[in-house]
């Protein structure tokens, strides 16, 4: 959940984990500095850096990126 005010009108703005969720998504692998968020009630676009709304993904419980498995080293003997 993040939760922040409308920086034109001051309304309460709050994304939810679902909200926090689908702007990861449509990012995919693209890594711009901010991202638009629209006010509920001016209807305004309101920057959100990234970085604000990846911490607050993460920190949702969001899936943390993929792990390499390790693979043990064979125990074939030396020769």
């Amino acid at each position: 959940m993040l939760n922040f005010s409308c920086t034109y009108c001051r309304a309460p703005i709050n994304l939810s984990e679902g909200d926090l969720a689908q702007i990861m998504q449509t990012l995919g692998g693209k890594r711009p500095k901010s991202v638009p968020v629209p006010c509920p009630a001016c209807r305004k676009s309101n920057k959100m850096p990234l970085e604000r709304i990846r911490r607050a993904w993460q920190m949702a419980g969001s899936p943390s990126a993929p792990v390499a498995p390790t693979t043990a080293p064979d125990d074939a003997p030396a020769a």
